[in-house]
């Protein structure tokens, strides 16, 4: 890479964390957004991840009509890959890292691995397919979310993902407002529902594809009117599949959750993620090996 681009990389990292205008867009004047996003691209992600506390988000930017940001793990000490003693380049066999999906849901889930990602939100029709099951509908379209971002990101691991809820064979999607979230509610009480998370981790660049279904069984308590009114005026998941939310007070709705991956029905099955993760060549805890230690 040229030297003012390597620059470029190395300020853009180092500045994200401090916010959409603080650091990076003055780099962004500087050298340009096409030469920084370039170098950027070049370096694999280049970052100065150490010492950073929290999770930080980067500037939104427009990239083939696609929205960009870029994250920083909470308290990430390793997979960096700018030498910040010399202030030069240093190589690194850990690929970049891109998730493929604008659910907030997945983005903290993926956040607990402690490795720096960036996020594309993918152009994909999710309209069912004729005569297509629940099951198969979510492997389709973790697979096409993957897919749509891993072009524009050849050298990068990208993660996609998708969830459908099934009763009775039908798919359960979002309620997107109050009516539709109690008739949800309505027809799963006293029911069992099964929640289909699907991931899909793909490389470009090594040629690695591959997809995993997660199946969690969840079972629904006998649930009154009065229940079901109180939950949604407090909770208002009505951007959830099922219009429940067992990470919070969704929990006191249900009997049973059976599932072999205690994350997948949140949104995103991190023991099945981490695996893939790993067959991709990006082994999270491999990128911190060295780097971790207490003090």
């Amino acid at each position: 890479m040229q030297p003012h681009l390597w620059r470029a990389a190395a300020l853009g990292t180092q500045f994200a964390p401090h916010g959409p205008c603080h650091g990076r867009c003055g780099v962004e004047r500087r050298f340009g957004v096409a030469q920084l996003e370039q170098a950027l691209e070049a370096a694999e992600g280049i970052a100065a991840f150490k010492g950073f506390a929290g999770l930080g988000e980067g500037p939104h930017i427009q990239a083939a009509g696609m929205e960009f940001t870029r994250f920083h793990a909470a308290q990430c000490t390793g997979a960096r890959r700018w030498n910040n003693a010399g202030m030069s380049p240093s190589l690194s066999p850990v690929p970049a890292l891109v998730l493929a999906s604008t659910s907030a849901y997945r983005r903290e889930l993926l956040a607990r691995l402690r490795l720096p990602f960036d996020v594309l939100a993918p152009e994909v029709d999710e309209t069912p397919s004729p005569g297509e099951s629940p099951a198969s509908l979510s492997e389709r379209l973790a697979l096409a979310k993957a897919r749509a971002v891993a072009r524009l990101r050849p050298h990068a691991v990208v993660i996609g993902s998708d969830q459908v809820a099934e009763l009775d064979g039908q798919p359960i999607g979002k309620p997107g407002h109050h009516a539709n979230a109690v008739a949800q509610l309505r027809a799963m009480r006293g029911r069992s529902v099964v929640f289909h998370t699907a991931v899909a981790v793909l490389r470009h660049d090594t040629a690695f594809e591959a997809v995993r279904r997660v199946p969690v069984t969840v079972r629904f308590r006998a649930l009154s009117d009065a229940e079901i009114e109180t939950y949604l005026r407090l909770e208002q998941p009505y951007d959830c599949a099922g219009s429940a939310k067992c990470e919070t007070l969704g929990i006191t709705l249900l009997d049973a959750i059976e599932s072999d991956d205690p994350t997948a029905l949140i949104g995103l099955p991190l023991i099945v993620t981490s695996a893939l993760l790993r067959q991709a060549g990006l082994d999270a805890l491999s990128a911190h090996a060295g780097h971790g230690g207490a003090a």
